[in-house]
């Protein structure tokens, strides 16, 4: 079934709907990986807009926010929205690019993105009986290449001594000393020459570890910053590229790489106090955009079939459908967002290694560019696109191979021309294609031309397709 987001989510309005369980993806604007929701599934936008950010219906800097913190505190003013904002039986907290597996990888590319990793009420639910907090599986001091947690965190960050000098009074003097003996433990996980690190701050938790783990995160955050602000302060402000292993020397994000390790130090004492159960599953982890596409959505060995991808470029108005792996590694620097799998097209006929499944149905799926109006426009008629290009579409390579009837099992591909108002000529004008007919109905500020049918493509299962609405 395929998610309109407009009929939730147009202009920034928030769904009231409060799911037993809530789990929430956290995004940034930097970014263009594609949202995936469903019923307890939400994705939320952690600071600035930036270039991708448009997208998000919620935002950490509604409501109860402390989003001037966000420069120190990171994704962490997204954890405070929702703790102070949202009310589940079972929250979860993941990254746009690193979710628990739930499933322990048994993926199958005709499952969703969600299915995939098991995220349903019903399957979060017996796996969160026997626990109050689901954790990623830690990283051990070989494989973080240190000694010590301490040590690690040094090499990579400003200020650790003071940091971490300070949290330990805070600890000493406040509640947390006795509370799961987390005073005693400091020292422990810390400098320890056995321990492991639980850093990657992907939970899926009962109300009362969520709620016990947010007073003791920004309890500790907001009293370390009042005591070496200034310290803090005279840090540089910049965003370094990222160099695993290699000191950072500016403030920024400084605050949420403490509250990692002050994570691990929870969690730690969790175990070790029996206060809460915990549990850990495996993080499914996509350092690149093509590494979800490619876990996902790619059938395990030979097939006919190619996942057909849709992108959208909000600077432009222009829509893009590839299945081309290399192309999408250089979508995001074109400003282009992805919107997930249409379904599924064909493979040229030379590379099916002489099945003829479709071969009495299949045809070809053209593709131009024009860029006098910065319009991707696709096609299965020769006529038409021969005349599309006596208009300054220039032929780019075939995405694929689409089936010209319905058989079973195919989905059609509608094909719209939004003609858009009081904007420049050079992007007024977009042609859309789409499997839900009434995507255009809620297209702001255009005139949409229905026409007709590109082709069928092969079902996707569950799609996990979502619609942007400020075109």
């Amino acid at each position: 079934m395929i998610k309109n987001f407009y009929s939730v989510f147009f202009c920034r309005k928030e769904s009231v709907f409060m799911s037993n369980c809530g789990v929430y993806v956290i995004h940034h604007g930097a970014e263009n990986y594609p949202e995936f929701e469903n019923n307890c599934v939400f994705s939320i936008l952690s600071g600035p807009e930036g270039r991708y950010g448009f997208r998000f219906a919620l935002r950490d800097d509604t409501k109860n926010n402390i989003i001037e913190k966000h420069d120190l505190y990171s994704e962490f003013t997204g954890v405070y929205w929702i703790w102070k904002n949202r009310s589940h039986d079972i929250y979860g907290l993941m990254h746009y690019r690193s979710f628990l597996d739930l499933n322990d990888k048994k993926y199958h590319p005709q499952n969703s993105f969600l299915d995939n990793l098991g995220y349903n009420q019903k399957r979060i639910e017996e796996e969160m009986s026997d626990a109050d907090v689901i954790t990623s599986t830690p990283m051990t001091l070989q494989e973080l290449g240190t000694n010590c947690l301490y040590d690690q965190f040094c090499a990579c960050h400003p200020l650790g001594e003071k940091l971490f000098d300070t949290c330990a009074s805070i600890i000493y003097n406040s509640k947390y000393d006795q509370y799961m003996d987390l005073g005693r433990n400091f020292n422990l996980h810390f400098y320890g020459r056995d321990q492991k690190g639980y850093y990657k701050c992907l939970t899926m938790a009962n109300k009362k570890f969520f709620d016990a783990y947010c007073k003791f995160i920004f309890f500790m955050l907001d009293n370390v910053y009042a005591r070496l602000k200034n310290d803090i302060d005279a840090l540089p402000m910049y965003r370094p590229p990222f160099k695993p292993g290699q000191s950072q020397k500016t403030r920024f994000r400084l605050l949420a790489f403490l509250a990692e390790r002050l994570t691990s130090l929870f969690l730690y004492s969790a175990i070790q106090s029996g206060q809460f159960r915990v549990k850990t599953k495996d993080r499914a982890h996509y350092e690149t955009l093509n590494d979800l596409l490619r876990a996902h959505y790619y059938p395990k060995g030979f097939s006919i079939k190619i996942p057909f991808f849709r992108f959208y470029c909000r600077e432009n108005h222009d829509h893009l459908y590839t299945t081309d792996l290399d192309e999408i590694q250089t979508l995001g620097k074109l400003g282009y967002i992805c919107e997930g799998c249409m379904g599924y097209a064909l493979v040229d006929r030379s590379q099916r290694g002489g099945v003829t499944d479709y071969m009495a149905v299949d045809v070809p799926i053209f593709r131009g560019w024009a860029t006098n109006i910065h319009d991707h426009f696709y096609s299965t008629d020769t006529g038409e696109f021969l005349a599309a290009e006596r208009r300054n579409y220039k032929r780019e390579t075939s995405p694929g191979w689409g089936i010209e009837k319905p058989v079973e099992d195919t989905i059609p591909v509608y094909r719209f021309l939004a003609h858009y108002q009081n904007v420049p000529d050079l992007y007024h004008m977009d042609h859309i294609y789409t499997t839900d007919q009434s995507e255009p109905n809620v297209i702001k500020n255009a005139i949409v031309d229905h026409e007709g049918l590109l082709c069928y493509l092969l079902k996707n299962g569950k799609t996990d397709l979502i619609f942007h609405g400020k075109y």
